[in-house]
Protein backbone atom coordinates (compact mmCIF):
# COMPACT_ATOMS: atom_id res chain seq x y z
CA UNK A 1 0.00 0.00 0.00
CA UNK A 2 1.54 3.26 -1.14
CA UNK A 3 -0.92 5.59 0.55
CA UNK A 4 -4.54 6.37 1.18
CA UNK A 5 -7.04 9.18 0.78
CA UNK A 6 -10.66 9.50 1.91
CA UNK A 7 -13.66 11.42 0.64
CA UNK A 8 -14.65 12.76 -2.75
CA UNK A 9 -13.15 15.16 -5.28
CA UNK A 10 -9.53 13.92 -5.13
CA UNK A 11 -9.13 13.05 -8.79
CA UNK A 12 -6.17 15.36 -9.42
CA UNK A 13 -4.25 14.04 -6.40
CA UNK A 14 -4.87 10.41 -7.30
CA UNK A 15 -4.03 11.03 -10.95
CA UNK A 16 -0.73 12.66 -10.02
CA UNK A 17 0.30 9.93 -7.54
CA UNK A 18 -0.64 7.06 -9.85
CA UNK A 19 1.18 8.68 -12.79
CA UNK A 20 4.32 9.04 -10.66
CA UNK A 21 4.11 5.39 -9.57
CA UNK A 22 3.71 4.23 -13.15
CA UNK A 23 6.71 6.28 -14.24
CA UNK A 24 8.89 5.13 -11.32
CA UNK A 25 8.17 1.43 -11.63
CA UNK A 26 8.33 1.44 -15.41
CA UNK A 27 11.86 2.88 -15.08
CA UNK A 28 12.80 0.23 -12.49
CA UNK A 29 11.35 -2.56 -14.57
CA UNK A 30 8.98 -3.51 -11.74
CA UNK A 31 5.72 -2.54 -13.45
CA UNK A 32 3.66 -5.39 -14.86
CA UNK A 33 1.72 -3.94 -17.76
CA UNK A 34 -0.09 -7.09 -18.82
CA UNK A 35 -3.83 -7.19 -18.01
CA UNK A 36 -4.60 -8.82 -14.67
CA UNK A 37 -5.72 -12.39 -15.45
CA UNK A 38 -9.34 -13.30 -14.94
CA UNK A 39 -10.50 -9.79 -14.14
CA UNK A 40 -14.20 -9.64 -14.94
CA UNK A 41 -13.90 -7.31 -17.89
CA UNK A 42 -17.15 -6.64 -19.67
CA UNK A 43 -15.56 -7.31 -23.07
CA UNK A 44 -14.92 -10.94 -22.10
CA UNK A 45 -18.61 -11.78 -22.03
CA UNK A 46 -21.47 -11.83 -24.42
CA UNK A 47 -23.91 -9.11 -23.43
CA UNK A 48 -27.41 -9.86 -22.14
CA UNK A 49 -30.68 -8.81 -23.75
CA UNK A 50 -30.81 -5.88 -21.32
CA UNK A 51 -27.77 -4.44 -19.60
CA UNK A 52 -28.21 -2.74 -16.22
CA UNK A 53 -31.62 -1.20 -17.04
CA UNK A 54 -31.84 1.86 -14.80
CA UNK A 55 -35.45 2.96 -15.21
CA UNK A 56 -38.74 1.72 -16.62
CA UNK A 57 -41.87 3.68 -17.56
CA UNK A 58 -45.30 2.12 -18.18
CA UNK A 59 -47.84 3.97 -20.35
CA UNK A 60 -51.14 3.97 -18.39
CA UNK A 61 -53.20 4.65 -21.55
CA UNK A 62 -51.63 2.41 -24.16
CA UNK A 63 -49.97 -0.99 -24.28
CA UNK A 64 -46.44 0.40 -24.10
CA UNK A 65 -43.47 0.01 -21.83
CA UNK A 66 -40.34 2.16 -22.09
CA UNK A 67 -37.08 0.69 -20.79
CA UNK A 68 -33.88 2.66 -20.26
CA UNK A 69 -31.45 -0.06 -21.34
CA UNK A 70 -28.68 1.94 -19.73
CA UNK A 71 -25.74 -0.38 -20.28
CA UNK A 72 -26.65 -0.70 -23.95
CA UNK A 73 -27.11 3.07 -24.42
CA UNK A 74 -30.61 2.79 -25.86
CA UNK A 75 -34.32 3.11 -25.13
CA UNK A 76 -36.32 -0.07 -25.71
CA UNK A 77 -40.08 0.19 -26.34
CA UNK A 78 -42.16 -2.93 -25.80
CA UNK A 79 -45.70 -4.01 -25.09
CA UNK A 80 -46.48 -4.69 -21.46
CA UNK A 81 -46.07 -8.39 -22.21
CA UNK A 82 -42.58 -7.90 -23.61
CA UNK A 83 -42.99 -7.82 -27.39
CA UNK A 84 -40.52 -5.28 -28.76
CA UNK A 85 -42.12 -2.43 -30.71
CA UNK A 86 -39.13 -0.18 -31.36
CA UNK A 87 -35.61 0.70 -30.22
CA UNK A 88 -34.08 4.18 -30.10
CA UNK A 89 -30.31 4.27 -30.22
CA UNK A 90 -27.57 2.36 -32.01
CA UNK A 91 -26.06 1.07 -28.78
CA UNK A 92 -22.89 3.12 -29.17
CA UNK A 93 -21.99 5.80 -26.63
CA UNK A 94 -22.58 9.24 -28.10
CA UNK A 95 -24.88 12.24 -28.34
CA UNK A 96 -25.97 12.09 -31.97
CA UNK A 97 -29.47 13.37 -32.81
CA UNK A 98 -31.48 11.97 -35.70
CA UNK A 99 -33.66 8.98 -36.39
CA UNK A 100 -34.00 6.14 -33.89
CA UNK A 101 -31.59 4.14 -36.07
CA UNK A 102 -28.96 6.92 -36.03
CA UNK A 103 -29.22 8.43 -32.56
CA UNK A 104 -26.82 7.65 -29.73
CA UNK A 105 -27.08 7.96 -25.94
CA UNK A 106 -24.72 7.54 -22.99
CA UNK A 107 -26.23 5.51 -20.16
CA UNK A 108 -29.74 7.02 -20.18
CA UNK A 109 -31.85 6.81 -17.04
CA UNK A 110 -35.23 8.42 -16.25
CA UNK A 111 -38.03 9.04 -18.74
CA UNK A 112 -41.26 11.05 -18.84
CA UNK A 113 -44.11 10.55 -21.32
CA UNK A 114 -46.19 13.44 -22.67
CA UNK A 115 -48.58 12.16 -25.34
CA UNK A 116 -46.41 10.92 -28.21
CA UNK A 117 -43.27 12.56 -26.86
CA UNK A 118 -40.85 10.76 -24.56
CA UNK A 119 -38.34 12.84 -22.62
CA UNK A 120 -35.13 11.06 -21.59
CA UNK A 121 -32.49 11.94 -19.00
CA UNK A 122 -29.33 11.14 -20.95
CA UNK A 123 -27.34 10.94 -17.76
CA UNK A 124 -23.70 10.53 -18.72
CA UNK A 125 -24.07 12.92 -21.66
CA UNK A 126 -25.49 15.51 -19.21
CA UNK A 127 -28.28 16.16 -21.70
CA UNK A 128 -32.07 16.01 -21.96
CA UNK A 129 -33.37 14.34 -25.11
CA UNK A 130 -36.80 14.49 -26.78
CA UNK A 131 -38.07 11.40 -28.61
CA UNK A 132 -40.88 11.90 -31.13
CA UNK A 133 -42.46 8.46 -31.01
CA UNK A 134 -44.38 8.89 -34.27
CA UNK A 135 -41.62 10.45 -36.34
CA UNK A 136 -39.01 8.17 -34.67
CA UNK A 137 -36.58 11.02 -34.10
CA UNK A 138 -34.32 12.09 -31.23
CA UNK A 139 -33.57 15.75 -30.48
CA UNK A 140 -31.45 17.31 -27.75
CA UNK A 141 -33.45 19.96 -25.87
CA UNK A 142 -31.18 20.87 -22.93
CA UNK A 143 -27.53 20.72 -21.99
CA UNK A 144 -24.31 21.68 -23.70
CA UNK A 145 -22.75 18.23 -23.63
CA UNK A 146 -20.29 19.36 -20.95
CA UNK A 147 -20.89 18.63 -17.29
CA UNK A 148 -21.76 21.72 -15.27
CA UNK A 149 -19.28 22.52 -12.54
CA UNK A 150 -19.67 25.16 -9.84
CA UNK A 151 -22.57 27.58 -10.05
CA UNK A 152 -25.77 26.61 -11.84
CA UNK A 153 -27.81 29.14 -13.76
CA UNK A 154 -31.12 29.57 -15.57
CA UNK A 155 -31.33 30.09 -19.32
CA UNK A 156 -32.24 28.60 -22.71
CA UNK A 157 -32.05 24.82 -22.62
CA UNK A 158 -29.21 24.34 -25.11
CA UNK A 159 -27.09 27.06 -23.47
CA UNK A 160 -27.17 25.76 -19.91
CA UNK A 161 -24.80 22.99 -18.79
CA UNK A 162 -26.36 20.15 -16.77
CA UNK A 163 -24.88 17.64 -14.34
CA UNK A 164 -26.12 14.04 -14.21
CA UNK A 165 -29.87 14.38 -14.82
CA UNK A 166 -31.24 11.14 -13.38
CA UNK A 167 -35.03 11.11 -13.54
CA UNK A 168 -37.92 13.12 -15.03
CA UNK A 169 -41.60 13.87 -14.58
CA UNK A 170 -43.92 16.15 -16.60
CA UNK A 171 -46.50 18.26 -14.78
CA UNK A 172 -48.64 20.99 -16.44
CA UNK A 173 -46.22 21.80 -19.25
CA UNK A 174 -43.12 21.72 -17.05
CA UNK A 175 -40.46 19.03 -17.10
CA UNK A 176 -39.07 18.50 -13.60
CA UNK A 177 -35.61 16.94 -13.40
CA UNK A 178 -33.93 15.10 -10.53
CA UNK A 179 -30.49 16.62 -11.13
CA UNK A 180 -28.28 14.34 -9.09
CA UNK A 181 -25.00 16.18 -9.71
CA UNK A 182 -25.81 19.53 -8.08
CA UNK A 183 -28.21 17.96 -5.52
CA UNK A 184 -31.15 19.90 -6.91
CA UNK A 185 -34.51 19.62 -8.64
CA UNK A 186 -34.56 21.56 -11.89
CA UNK A 187 -37.52 22.67 -14.02
CA UNK A 188 -37.80 23.21 -17.77
CA UNK A 189 -40.66 25.16 -19.31
CA UNK A 190 -41.55 23.03 -22.32
CA UNK A 191 -43.16 26.01 -24.07
CA UNK A 192 -40.24 28.42 -23.85
CA UNK A 193 -37.37 25.97 -23.45
CA UNK A 194 -36.00 27.82 -20.40
CA UNK A 195 -34.38 25.64 -17.74
CA UNK A 196 -32.91 26.19 -14.28
CA UNK A 197 -32.91 25.19 -10.61
CA UNK A 198 -36.31 24.80 -8.94
CA UNK A 199 -35.48 23.37 -5.51
CA UNK A 200 -32.30 22.85 -3.54
CA UNK A 201 -29.48 25.24 -2.68
CA UNK A 202 -26.82 23.04 -4.26
CA UNK A 203 -25.44 22.10 -0.88
CA UNK A 204 -25.57 18.36 -0.22
CA UNK A 205 -27.62 17.48 2.83
CA UNK A 206 -31.07 16.89 4.25
CA UNK A 207 -32.30 20.35 5.14
CA UNK A 208 -36.00 21.18 4.92
CA UNK A 209 -37.23 24.68 4.15
CA UNK A 210 -38.13 27.07 1.31
CA UNK A 211 -37.53 25.65 -2.16
CA UNK A 212 -34.16 27.17 -2.98
CA UNK A 213 -32.89 27.21 0.61
CA UNK A 214 -33.46 23.52 1.28
CA UNK A 215 -30.73 20.93 0.77
CA UNK A 216 -31.05 17.63 -1.09
CA UNK A 217 -28.56 14.82 -1.56
CA UNK A 218 -28.19 13.28 -5.01
CA UNK A 219 -31.89 13.10 -5.95
CA UNK A 220 -32.23 10.16 -8.35
CA UNK A 221 -35.95 9.45 -8.60
CA UNK A 222 -38.93 11.79 -9.03
CA UNK A 223 -42.71 11.46 -9.29
CA UNK A 224 -45.78 13.67 -8.76
CA UNK A 225 -49.34 13.57 -7.47
CA UNK A 226 -50.22 16.93 -9.08
CA UNK A 227 -49.71 18.86 -5.85
CA UNK A 228 -46.21 17.84 -4.81
CA UNK A 229 -43.15 16.28 -6.30
CA UNK A 230 -41.82 13.26 -4.42
CA UNK A 231 -38.11 12.58 -4.60
CA UNK A 232 -35.92 9.56 -3.88
CA UNK A 233 -33.08 11.45 -2.20
CA UNK A 234 -30.45 8.78 -2.57
CA UNK A 235 -27.46 9.94 -0.52
CA UNK A 236 -29.69 10.91 2.40
CA UNK A 237 -31.53 7.57 2.07
CA UNK A 238 -34.71 9.63 2.40
CA UNK A 239 -37.96 10.40 0.61
CA UNK A 240 -38.59 14.13 0.22
CA UNK A 241 -41.68 16.15 -0.76
CA UNK A 242 -41.24 19.27 -2.93
CA UNK A 243 -44.17 21.66 -3.28
CA UNK A 244 -45.34 22.60 -6.76
CA UNK A 245 -46.29 26.04 -5.47
CA UNK A 246 -43.69 28.72 -6.36
CA UNK A 247 -43.32 29.78 -2.73
CA UNK A 248 -43.53 26.27 -1.40
CA UNK A 249 -41.21 24.20 0.75
CA UNK A 250 -39.18 21.01 0.76
CA UNK A 251 -39.99 18.56 3.55
CA UNK A 252 -38.89 15.07 4.55
CA UNK A 253 -41.38 12.20 4.57
CA UNK A 254 -39.10 9.41 5.83
CA UNK A 255 -35.37 9.14 6.51
CA UNK A 256 -32.88 11.04 8.62
CA UNK A 257 -29.74 12.41 6.93
CA UNK A 258 -26.51 11.74 5.09
CA UNK A 259 -24.83 8.46 6.05
CA UNK A 260 -27.88 7.40 8.08
CA UNK A 261 -28.96 4.29 6.20
CA UNK A 262 -30.19 0.80 6.94
CA UNK A 263 -33.31 -1.29 6.54
CA UNK A 264 -35.97 -0.35 9.05
CA UNK A 265 -39.70 0.05 8.50
CA UNK A 266 -41.56 2.58 10.63
CA UNK A 267 -42.44 6.24 10.61
CA UNK A 268 -40.69 9.53 9.88
CA UNK A 269 -37.08 9.85 10.99
CA UNK A 270 -37.09 6.33 12.44
CA UNK A 271 -37.24 4.83 8.93
CA UNK A 272 -34.03 3.62 7.34
CA UNK A 273 -33.62 3.12 3.61
CA UNK A 274 -30.39 2.48 1.72
CA UNK A 275 -29.74 4.60 -1.39
CA UNK A 276 -33.21 4.53 -2.98
CA UNK A 277 -33.12 5.31 -6.71
CA UNK A 278 -36.69 4.88 -7.96
CA UNK A 279 -40.10 6.20 -6.92
CA UNK A 280 -43.62 6.29 -8.33
CA UNK A 281 -46.91 7.68 -6.94
CA UNK A 282 -50.03 5.56 -7.32
CA UNK A 283 -53.38 6.08 -5.59
CA UNK A 284 -51.95 7.91 -2.60
CA UNK A 285 -49.04 5.51 -2.12
CA UNK A 286 -45.37 5.88 -3.04
CA UNK A 287 -43.61 2.76 -4.26
CA UNK A 288 -39.88 3.12 -3.71
CA UNK A 289 -37.02 1.12 -5.19
CA UNK A 290 -34.94 0.77 -2.01
CA UNK A 291 -31.98 -0.09 -4.14
CA UNK A 292 -29.20 -1.26 -1.84
CA UNK A 293 -31.69 -3.13 0.36
CA UNK A 294 -32.86 -5.08 -2.72
CA UNK A 295 -36.46 -4.24 -1.83
CA UNK A 296 -39.52 -2.31 -2.89
CA UNK A 297 -40.90 -0.20 -0.04
CA UNK A 298 -44.41 1.21 0.28
CA UNK A 299 -44.41 4.76 1.69
CA UNK A 300 -47.46 6.70 2.85
CA UNK A 301 -46.73 10.41 2.33
CA UNK A 302 -49.49 11.58 4.71
CA UNK A 303 -48.67 9.26 7.63
CA UNK A 304 -44.95 9.39 6.84
CA UNK A 305 -44.77 5.63 7.18
CA UNK A 306 -42.72 3.04 5.27
CA UNK A 307 -43.17 -0.74 5.10
CA UNK A 308 -41.54 -3.46 3.02
CA UNK A 309 -43.73 -4.32 0.05
CA UNK A 310 -41.54 -6.74 -1.93
CA UNK A 311 -38.15 -8.36 -1.53
CA UNK A 312 -36.34 -10.35 1.13
CA UNK A 313 -33.40 -8.00 1.61
CA UNK A 314 -31.02 -10.58 0.13
CA UNK A 315 -29.81 -10.03 -3.44
CA UNK A 316 -31.05 -12.67 -5.85
CA UNK A 317 -33.41 -13.48 -8.68
CA UNK A 318 -36.55 -15.29 -7.64
CA UNK A 319 -40.05 -14.89 -9.01
CA UNK A 320 -43.28 -15.64 -7.14
CA UNK A 321 -43.75 -14.57 -3.55
CA UNK A 322 -41.58 -13.77 -1.71
CA UNK A 323 -39.52 -12.50 -4.64
CA UNK A 324 -35.88 -11.46 -4.72
CA UNK A 325 -34.26 -8.53 -6.52
CA UNK A 326 -30.73 -7.25 -7.08
CA UNK A 327 -30.41 -3.48 -6.67
CA UNK A 328 -33.63 -2.37 -8.39
CA UNK A 329 -33.33 1.18 -9.72
CA UNK A 330 -36.69 2.17 -11.21
CA UNK A 331 -40.43 1.61 -10.73
CA UNK A 332 -43.60 2.43 -12.67
CA UNK A 333 -47.28 1.51 -12.38
CA UNK A 334 -50.00 0.67 -14.92
CA UNK A 335 -53.01 -1.66 -15.02
CA UNK A 336 -52.61 -2.88 -11.45
CA UNK A 337 -49.01 -3.92 -12.08
CA UNK A 338 -45.76 -2.56 -10.69
CA UNK A 339 -42.96 -2.61 -13.26
CA UNK A 340 -39.49 -2.79 -11.75
CA UNK A 341 -36.14 -2.14 -13.41
CA UNK A 342 -34.17 -4.87 -11.63
CA UNK A 343 -30.88 -3.32 -12.58
CA UNK A 344 -28.22 -5.84 -11.55
CA UNK A 345 -30.35 -8.76 -12.71
CA UNK A 346 -30.51 -7.15 -16.18
CA UNK A 347 -34.27 -7.65 -16.19
CA UNK A 348 -37.67 -6.04 -15.90
CA UNK A 349 -39.80 -7.61 -13.18
CA UNK A 350 -43.59 -7.32 -12.96
CA UNK A 351 -45.44 -7.43 -9.62
CA UNK A 352 -49.20 -7.72 -9.14
CA UNK A 353 -50.10 -4.93 -6.71
CA UNK A 354 -52.80 -7.05 -5.07
CA UNK A 355 -51.22 -10.50 -4.79
CA UNK A 356 -47.55 -9.35 -4.72
CA UNK A 357 -46.75 -12.18 -7.10
CA UNK A 358 -43.67 -11.32 -9.18
CA UNK A 359 -42.77 -12.50 -12.67
CA UNK A 360 -39.91 -11.66 -15.02
CA UNK A 361 -40.85 -9.92 -18.26
CA UNK A 362 -39.91 -12.12 -21.21
CA UNK A 363 -38.67 -9.94 -24.07
CA UNK A 364 -39.15 -11.10 -27.64
CA UNK A 365 -37.74 -9.57 -30.80
CA UNK A 366 -34.74 -7.86 -29.19
CA UNK A 367 -31.05 -8.38 -29.84
CA UNK A 368 -28.54 -9.38 -28.60
CA UNK A 369 -29.99 -12.86 -28.23
CA UNK A 370 -31.21 -14.25 -24.98
CA UNK A 371 -28.40 -16.82 -24.99
CA UNK A 372 -26.15 -13.96 -23.92
CA UNK A 373 -27.75 -13.91 -20.47
CA UNK A 374 -25.73 -16.86 -19.19
CA UNK A 375 -22.23 -15.43 -19.63
CA UNK A 376 -23.16 -12.07 -18.12
CA UNK A 377 -24.88 -13.47 -15.05
CA UNK A 378 -22.47 -16.36 -14.45
CA UNK A 379 -18.89 -14.97 -14.47
CA UNK A 380 -15.93 -17.28 -15.12
CA UNK A 381 -18.32 -19.98 -16.26
CA UNK A 382 -17.10 -23.58 -16.64
CA UNK A 383 -19.51 -25.83 -18.51
CA UNK A 384 -19.62 -29.59 -17.83
CA UNK A 385 -21.65 -32.32 -19.55
CA UNK A 386 -22.29 -35.39 -17.40
CA UNK A 387 -23.23 -38.93 -18.26
CA UNK A 388 -26.97 -39.73 -18.35
CA UNK A 389 -28.67 -40.42 -15.02
CA UNK A 390 -31.93 -42.22 -14.26
CA UNK A 391 -34.25 -40.56 -11.76
CA UNK A 392 -37.75 -41.27 -10.49
CA UNK A 393 -40.55 -38.94 -11.62
CA UNK A 394 -42.03 -36.31 -9.31
CA UNK A 395 -40.16 -34.61 -6.51
CA UNK A 396 -36.40 -35.15 -6.71
CA UNK A 397 -33.53 -33.66 -4.75
CA UNK A 398 -30.47 -32.32 -6.51
CA UNK A 399 -27.37 -32.72 -4.30
CA UNK A 400 -24.65 -30.27 -5.33
CA UNK A 401 -21.20 -30.60 -3.76
CA UNK A 402 -18.40 -28.12 -4.50
CA UNK A 403 -14.92 -28.83 -3.16
CA UNK A 404 -12.73 -25.74 -2.71
CA UNK A 405 -9.03 -26.60 -2.39
CA UNK A 406 -6.97 -25.08 0.47
CA UNK A 407 -5.95 -22.40 1.24
CA UNK A 408 -9.23 -21.16 -0.27
CA UNK A 409 -12.48 -21.26 1.67
CA UNK A 410 -16.05 -20.32 0.82
CA UNK A 411 -16.74 -16.65 1.56
CA UNK A 412 -19.56 -16.66 4.14
CA UNK A 413 -20.43 -13.01 3.39
CA UNK A 414 -21.32 -13.74 -0.25
CA UNK A 415 -24.42 -15.67 -1.28
CA UNK A 416 -24.21 -18.89 -3.27
CA UNK A 417 -26.35 -18.30 -6.35
CA UNK A 418 -27.93 -21.18 -8.25
CA UNK A 419 -30.47 -21.86 -10.97
CA UNK A 420 -32.02 -25.05 -12.33
CA UNK A 421 -33.54 -25.33 -15.81
CA UNK A 422 -35.33 -28.23 -17.41
CA UNK A 423 -35.46 -28.88 -21.17
CA UNK A 424 -33.39 -25.77 -21.98
CA UNK A 425 -35.85 -23.21 -20.65
CA UNK A 426 -34.72 -19.59 -20.66
CA UNK A 427 -32.53 -18.73 -17.65
CA UNK A 428 -35.19 -16.25 -16.55
CA UNK A 429 -37.88 -18.90 -16.58
CA UNK A 430 -35.91 -21.02 -14.15
CA UNK A 431 -35.25 -18.09 -11.83
CA UNK A 432 -32.11 -17.52 -9.79
CA UNK A 433 -31.91 -18.15 -6.06
CA UNK A 434 -29.32 -16.70 -3.69
CA UNK A 435 -28.56 -18.51 -0.42
CA UNK A 436 -26.51 -17.15 2.48
CA UNK A 437 -24.97 -19.19 5.31
CA UNK A 438 -25.04 -22.31 3.20
CA UNK A 439 -22.92 -25.46 3.36
CA UNK A 440 -22.29 -28.14 0.80
CA UNK A 441 -23.86 -30.37 -0.27
CA UNK A 442 -26.55 -27.94 -1.36
CA UNK A 443 -29.94 -29.66 -1.58
CA UNK A 444 -32.21 -28.27 -4.30
CA UNK A 445 -35.75 -29.62 -4.83
CA UNK A 446 -36.65 -30.40 -8.46
CA UNK A 447 -39.87 -31.71 -10.00
CA UNK A 448 -39.43 -33.91 -13.11
CA UNK A 449 -42.14 -35.20 -15.39
CA UNK A 450 -41.97 -38.73 -16.88
CA UNK A 451 -39.88 -39.40 -20.00
CA UNK A 452 -36.33 -38.43 -20.97
CA UNK A 453 -35.32 -34.81 -20.52
CA UNK A 454 -32.31 -32.53 -20.07
CA UNK A 455 -31.55 -30.78 -16.80
CA UNK A 456 -29.15 -27.86 -16.50
CA UNK A 457 -27.91 -26.63 -13.12
CA UNK A 458 -25.75 -23.52 -12.76
CA UNK A 459 -24.09 -22.34 -9.57
CA UNK A 460 -21.84 -19.41 -8.68
CA UNK A 461 -19.65 -19.09 -5.57
CA UNK A 462 -17.21 -16.59 -4.10
CA UNK A 463 -14.18 -18.05 -2.35
CA UNK A 464 -11.17 -16.43 -0.72
CA UNK A 465 -7.74 -16.97 0.77
CA UNK A 466 -6.25 -15.00 3.65
CA UNK A 467 -2.71 -13.96 4.52
CA UNK A 468 -0.06 -12.96 1.99
CA UNK A 469 -1.66 -12.25 -1.37
CA UNK A 470 -5.19 -12.40 0.07
CA UNK A 471 -7.80 -12.41 -2.65
CA UNK A 472 -11.43 -13.30 -3.31
CA UNK A 473 -12.48 -14.99 -6.55
CA UNK A 474 -15.83 -15.68 -8.17
CA UNK A 475 -16.47 -18.78 -10.24
CA UNK A 476 -19.47 -20.45 -11.88
CA UNK A 477 -20.14 -24.02 -12.93
CA UNK A 478 -22.88 -25.26 -15.26
CA UNK A 479 -23.76 -28.95 -15.42
CA UNK A 480 -25.82 -30.32 -18.30
CA UNK A 481 -27.26 -33.75 -17.48
CA UNK A 482 -29.34 -35.97 -19.77
CA UNK A 483 -31.93 -37.43 -17.42
CA UNK A 484 -34.12 -40.46 -17.96
CA UNK A 485 -37.18 -40.14 -15.76
CA UNK A 486 -38.32 -43.63 -14.87
CA UNK A 487 -39.87 -45.47 -11.93
CA UNK A 488 -36.68 -47.53 -11.65
CA UNK A 489 -34.51 -44.43 -11.22
CA UNK A 490 -32.84 -42.98 -8.13
CA UNK A 491 -34.37 -40.52 -5.66
CA UNK A 492 -31.59 -37.98 -6.05
CA UNK A 493 -29.28 -36.45 -8.62
CA UNK A 494 -25.65 -36.07 -7.54
CA UNK A 495 -23.43 -33.25 -8.82
CA UNK A 496 -19.85 -33.17 -7.53
CA UNK A 497 -17.05 -30.85 -8.66
CA UNK A 498 -13.69 -29.60 -7.42
CA UNK A 499 -12.92 -25.98 -8.29
CA UNK A 500 -9.63 -25.04 -9.89
CA UNK A 501 -8.98 -21.45 -8.71
CA UNK A 502 -9.40 -19.17 -11.71
CA UNK A 503 -6.03 -17.43 -11.32
CA UNK A 504 -3.99 -20.60 -11.28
Amino acid sequence: VVGGISGEGHYDTLDRVIAALVSEHRARGTLTEEPVPRVLERSRFTVPVLSFPGKVLADPRRDRLFIADSGHNRIVITTKTGRVLDVAGTGEEGAVDGTFDQATFNHPQGMALDGEVLYVADTQNHLLRRLDLQARTVTTIAGTGQQALGRYRRGPGREVALSSPWDLVVENGTLYIAMAGPHQIWAMDLRTGEIGPYAGSGREGRVDGPLLEAALAQPSGITSDGTSLYVADSEASAIRAVSLQPRGHVSTIVGLDLFEFGDRDGQGEMVRLQHPLGIVHHQGVLYVADTYNHKIKEVGPTLRAAVTFLGTGTPGWRDGYPAQFYEPGGVSVADGKLYIADTNNHAIRVADLHTKHVTTLQLSGLTPGESGMRAEIWPNLQELTLAPQAVRPGHTTLHVSIAIPPPYTLNPASPVVYQVEVDGASPRVGGRTAVLDTAFPLRIPVVLAPDTTTLRATLSVVYCRDGEGAICLIQSVCWTIPVQVTEQGADTLQLVHTLVPVQE
